[in-house]
């Protein structure tokens, strides 16, 4: 089992070593950073709740289940042509395709 354990803290750190990773990690840096990224991203996450708890209602509003679902359609939008959300994005696939 020892052996396993050194294979796997290995692995660990080679992760935190490459370019990949601190590439990753200095694009979401940035994006945290980023003022109107972070206010979208937020609004994001409150409409996904507001969405969820709307569907889960006994009777849902499809209305409003649909004006949450257009307003988050257009901040995706928002965010997708962000520079630092795209940055963000594109280091986390690089990552993604690494692993």
């Amino acid at each position: 089992m020892n052996k396993v354990q050194e294979c796997a803290r290995a692995l660990g750190e080679a992760i935190i070593a490459s370019d990949e990773y601190k590439n990753m990690q200095i694009a979401e840096s940035a994006a945290m950073n980023d003022p109107a990224a972070t206010e979208a991203m937020s609004r994001f996450m409150e409409l996904r709740s507001m969405l969820n708890t709307a569907m889960s209602m006994p009777e849902p509003d499809a209305a409003q289940i649909a004006k949450y679902g257009q307003e988050m359609d257009e901040l995706q939008q928002t965010l997708n042509n962000m520079p630092s959300i795209d940055a963000m994005t594109s280091s986390r696939q690089a990552f993604s395709a690494m692993m």
